[in-house]
């Protein structure tokens, strides 16, 4: 491992800084000119960033045929003199560690991420012109790199960087350097890295803007949910219930997503990703389902033999989740999606690609609701589990579009109806909960397992059915507060979209908004 010693510096005007250079520091014919290099950084970590937690930063830098393998570590910046730790090493422009020739580089990469998968966060593509220079035989690179930054395949800014790296003598001749280059005016000093420079470009441009084709909202959103998903991957596989429950959210939000920007892609591939995703968040959703199911009779030793049956259950549900997770099946999909997500025009385009976000939004979230009110009509002053069943999970699905189009939607208008669907969906989810638990338990009655089990236990487990449809009785009797927030709130405004003109008037609509006559109020059944 060498320390590196180098001068960061931002600048407007690369020409300028060049001419400068030349006229303090002639060029030596011996030492050469200028040389000039088109370079690609690809700028990767895990998904939980378990890199930069460390305190590492990692790329794969390719110039011409060549990639190359860099492993960076902070020890000392101050006013833009940079010293830190690097290790370098031939490396595939693939980000499978396996791929690449062995190396210190690649070992001290593999201690920090173990067996979590490496995914990029950016592309920086540059062009760099460097020389030498000599200060009183101190030797010195200087390299001037201007550039842009991509996520997914969109541009997220540029990256104009001058850097002045020591190659040898002493590193004191670097800051009356430094101290020149500032009475210049043609560069200021830069504490941040160009990941770091990056990554401030890219947080921006990650959210979505109403200007967004359909595919790239699509996209910016598909992605961030992955992520979400594969953090999560490692510890599901190790039995942890809560990273479970939060890999099937992103599952969920993601067949939102899909679901939301429908049209934004099309071809074969959309069936193929959309039957693939679906059967990732079924098996995940089959396990979470029975371990709320377990939450409910944990120390209830009265109801062991129910719960035994459900433990068995869940058992092989998790043991049929890991084996997919750990098949060649999963691992082509979760690489179809990185691929897909990655850049523009991997994955077939759809008749609405083209289409932009202020467009297309409003008349979605207007879906959305009229769906939703569709459903709460039917499920109101009904005993039908199904219907409430419908009504979970169109609320749920207007407030992850809601969520969807958050980044361009009028803010407090966004946060109150999401909010208030968060009050619905709790309630609606303490009711399909008890009633999923009260069928459970009376399909469990009637089963081998319940047939042979002591008759004090089938007793329990009656008086636990009994214990559940009273709690879905007090949840449809909380619906009749929860429901006129949502059924009354008005839909946000999205940016750059046209003044919805009858706004007021759709919301003056009696419906729903909870008058003492409306049907949906005295669902309390």
């Amino acid at each position: 491992m060498t320390e590196e010693v180098e001068l960061k510096f931002s600048f407007d005007d690369g020409e300028a800084v060049r001419e400068w250079l030349d006229e303090h520091f002639p060029i030596d014919n011996d030492a050469g000119g200028w040389r000039t290099h088109q370079i690609t950084d690809v700028y990767f970590d895990t998904p939980d960033l378990g890199l930069e937690e460390a305190g590492i930063g990692a790329r794969l830098r390719t110039v011409g045929s060549d990639t190359t393998l860099t492993v960076k570590a902070d020890i000392e910046v101050s006013d833009g003199l940079h010293r830190r730790l690097e290790l370098e090493a031939p490396a595939t422009r693939n980000l499978d560690t396996q791929k690449w020739p062995d190396s210190e580089a690649r070992s001290r990469l593999i201690d920090v991420v173990g067996a979590r998968r490496l995914i990029e966060r950016f592309v920086v593509g540059q062009q760099r012109r460097e020389r030498a220079i000599d200060i009183d035989g101190t030797a010195v690179i200087a390299s001037i790199d201007e550039g842009e930054v991509e996520y997914l395949g969109i541009p997220a800014g540029e990256l104009r960087h001058f850097e002045l790296e020591l190659l040898s003598g002493d590193a004191t001749a670097l800051r009356p350097l430094a101290e020149r280059i500032g009475d210049s005016a043609l560069a200021t000093n830069e504490d941040r890295s160009k990941l770091q420079v990056a990554a401030d470009l890219v947080e921006r441009v990650a959210r979505v803007a109403p200007d967004d084709t359909w595919t790239d909202a699509s996209r910016k959103l598909l992605r961030r949910h992955l992520v979400r998903m594969l953090e999560r991957e490692s510890a599901t596989r190790g039995g942890d219930g809560l990273a479970l429950k939060q890999m099937r959210v992103a599952t969920r939000r993601m067949r939102a997503t899909w679901r939301v920007f429908r049209g934004a892609f099309g071809g074969r591939h959309a069936f193929r990703f959309e039957e693939s995703l679906r059967h990732v968040a079924d098996l995940l959703g089959t396990v979470r389902d029975l371990d709320v199911l377990l939450e409910t009779v944990d120390e209830r030793p009265e109801l062991e033999s129910l719960a035994s049956s459900w433990r068995t259950r869940r058992d092989n549900a998790f043991e049929e989740l890991v084996r997919h997770l750990d098949s060649r099946v999963y691992e082509r999909f979760v690489e179809d999606f990185l691929e897909g997500t990655g850049a523009r025009g991997h994955w077939s385009a759809g008749g609405r690609a083209r289409k932009q976000v202020s467009e297309l939004a409003p008349a979605s979230l207007e879906r959305g609701r009229e769906r939703m009110l569709a459903a709460a009509d039917n499920a109101s002053g009904s005993n039908e589990a199904a219907a409430w069943h419908a009504l979970r999970i169109a609320a749920k699905r207007m407030r992850y579009s809601l969520e969807a189009f958050r980044e361009v939607s009028e803010p407090r208008a966004a946060t109150a109806l999401i909010e208030a669907l968060r009050t619905l969906q709790d309630t609606l989810g303490e009711m399909n909960d008890a009633s999923v638990a009260a069928r459970e338990a009376a399909s469990w009655l009637t089963s081998p397992d319940g047939d042979n089990a002591p008759p004090e236990q089938r007793v329990s487990v009656a008086r636990y059915i009994g214990e559940a449809e009273a709690a879905v009785a007090r949840a449809r009797s909380a619906f009749a507060e929860a429901w006129p927030p949502v059924a009354g709130a008005p839909l946000p405004q999205i940016a750059g979209a046209p003044l919805r003109e009858l706004e007021a008037v759709a919301q003056s609509d009696a419906r729903g908004a909870g008058d003492a006559d409306d049907p949906r109020a005295e669902a309390t059944s």
